[in-house]
């Protein structure tokens, strides 16, 4: 295996969606242990052909080797373990500090191994990528140079035999710039291939080879780095770079297709080969402890999550002065808004950091369930203080109180964190949907208006597909979910009093008229006065479940159910290459 070249491309073509060519037809090989740079102007197609060989966004036709085996879905389970890659974006959790970073990635992508063996090679990478002296550091708060230092040591804990690098010399400055690619140079002599994209000409001292490309998508040179001059007849890059984006391009295209002739490959003989399937339980355990520490080390932004709980049961307190049936109403509603506002920027906020651990080896399941472990835990908590501060405001021990207490705390807490928990579902769900946190705000309102509009209690309902569209929501069930555990709430008694007559100084007399006002002094079933805001059809259906919440568990499991597998679906789409775990 150690003649085959780390890279063979031939032929490889990439066509957008919209018909435009990104990467026109291109074939090379790159042989083991070689510095590679990928030049050209902007808009040229060097990133695209970067992605096109690990498969970010796989080439339209041709094939890639990589160390001998085709890139395609029979074996990129086996190669995306043995390659690495640095995006253009960082793609390290800012909370992290450097060494935990390293140390989650070890466990993550390591699991094959001891725990000894991980810390000694966190250390190893550690000393390698010159990171020692921050390694307590928090993510955000090192240099853009160190991020991208601490970007390759991930990627190079795993030993790749190859590694893919996007501009990652573009934030850095000069005497950074000299030490990061002395770092690579080191690496290439112990046996890895790397080959980067880059826009700055000095960054070809450190090159063994490199490939120019044209504007249009076209490889016009690929050879040694220090000949490009003789070939262009220009010394300055950048004039190379002008001479690319002009008009004389298909002059330089025909000159180095005519030049290199495509290679013939022969087809590899070696038998696709996969990776063992990722440990689920370890995988669970060290995503949700990492996603834990993100949570904490972000302390006000936690405090500000766990804080609405609080904030929103006193509004309802100082509100409403007895449990009427809106009380109800506003616990489903804070339910649901605190599980989708907690999860909805979780997945978009990462979604770069996703889809480089999704490419190595990360299961969507266990990504899944660390999410709503750590949520689950904070939903808890929001539903403990908030019933907390429920149950004394509407409590015998509330100075003044007569009205109907709050009835099963425990239970209410355990409705509310049952609710919010498949709010969270529903959330991570919005956030896996769209690209941007912005785009989730926008979405947001979407979702949780119709929650309020179809619960039954700000408007009646009067049409069956109204009924029907309520059925759809959690705020429905949980609102007729609280109804039936508090079972009692108070209703508006009006009382008439006789008013008096009065004598006008002309004589004339102006009749009583009878004083109306109200008092909260009765009482009444709780499910009962909700259902009259339902369609009678709809009530007369669920009167055998009046009594119990088997109707209202069955149906948020249901829609729990939906979120989960529409959930699934939407992270799995983000693949570019099938991946089977």
């Amino acid at each position: 295996m150690n003649d085959i070249p780390s890279i063979r491309a031939f032929r490889i073509k990439k066509v957008f969606d919209s018909g435009k060519i990104g990467l026109h037809e291109s074939t090379f090989e790159v042989p083991k242990g070689t510095l590679v740079a990928i030049l050209g102007p902007s808009g040229c197609g060097k990133s695209t052909l970067l992605k096109a060989l690990i498969g970010d966004a796989p080439a339209t036709t041709g094939t890639v080797w990589l160390n001998g085996l085709p890139l395609n879905e029979d074996n990129i389970d086996y190669i995306k373990t043995h390659i690495g890659y640095v995006p253009q974006d960082d793609i390290v959790h800012n909370e992290l500090t450097v060494e935990g970073s390293l140390k989650y990635a070890a466990h993550l992508r390591l699991t094959e191994h001891s725990l000894k063996y991980r810390r000694e090679k966190v250390e190893e990478v550690l000393k390698t990528l010159n990171i020692e002296k921050i390694r307590k550091e928090r993510v955000a708060k090192i240099s853009g140079g160190q991020r991208k230092r601490l970007a390759i040591a991930i990627e190079i804990l795993t030993d790749p035999s190859i590694l893919f690098l996007d501009e990652p010399t573009s934030p850095l400055d000069p005497q950074t710039i000299k030490d990061f690619l002395e770092t690579l140079s080191r690496l290439t002599r112990k046996g890895t291939t790397v080959m980067m994209v880059t826009h700055k000409p000095e960054d070809l001292n450190y090159m063994d080879k490199a490939i120019f490309m044209a504007v249009g998508g076209h490889i016009t040179y690929f050879g040694d780095a220090k000949g490009y001059s003789d070939y262009f007849k220009l010394k300055n890059v950048i004039e190379i770079y002008s001479l690319l984006d002009s008009k004389e391009v298909d002059f330089w295209v025909h000159k180095y297709k005519m030049e290199n002739p495509d290679l013939m490959f022969p087809e590899t003989s070696s038998p696709n080969k996969h990776s063992k399937k990722p440990n689920f339980v370890a995988q669970y355990f060290w995503l949700s402890s990492r996603y834990f520490n993100i949570k904490v080390n972000d302390f006000a932004n936690f405090m500000i999550m766990i804080g609405q709980a609080p904030v929103i049961a006193l509004l309802i307190c100082f509100i409403f002065d007895s449990i009427s049936q809106v009380v109800p109403f506003f616990l489903s509603v804070s339910a649901i808004w605190f599980g989708a506002n907690n999860a909805a920027r979780e997945i978009v906020s990462e979604q770069k950091i996703y889809k480089r651990e999704r490419m190595f080896n990360l299961g969507i399941f266990s990504y899944i369930f660390s999410k709503m472990t750590v949520l689950g835990v904070v939903a808890i908590i929001q539903s403990i203080l908030f019933t907390l501060i429920i149950s004394y405001r509407y409590s015998e021990s509330y100075p003044s109180y007569n009205g109907p207490v709050l009835n099963n705390p425990w239970m209410v807490v355990c409705w509310m964190s049952f609710l919010t928990m498949v709010s969270t579902l529903m959330g991570l769900l919005i956030s896996s949907m769209v690209n941007t946190s912005e785009k989730v705000m926008s979405i947001i309102p979407i979702v949780l208006i119709p929650q309020i509009m179809l619960a039954g209690i700000i408007v009646k309902i009067k049409f069956v597909f109204v009924e029907l569209l309520s059925y759809l929501t959690l705020s429905r069930w949980g609102t007729t979910g609280f109804a039936k555990i508090q079972e009692k709430i108070a209703i508006p008694k009006p009382i008439i009093k006789e008013g008096t007559g009065k004598c006008l100084p002309d004589g004339n007399f102006i009749p009583p008229i009878p004083e109306i006002s109200q008092t909260e002094d009765s009482t009444s079933s709780a499910i009962k006065e909700i259902s009259k805001n339902f369609l009678n059809s709809a009530n007369e259906y669920f009167v055998p479940y009046d009594h119990s919440m088997y109707l209202e568990i069955f149906a948020i499991t249901a829609l729990s159910l939906v979120f989960f597998i529409a959930l699934y679906f939407s992270m799995q789409s983000k693949d570019s290459i099938s991946i089977r775990n």
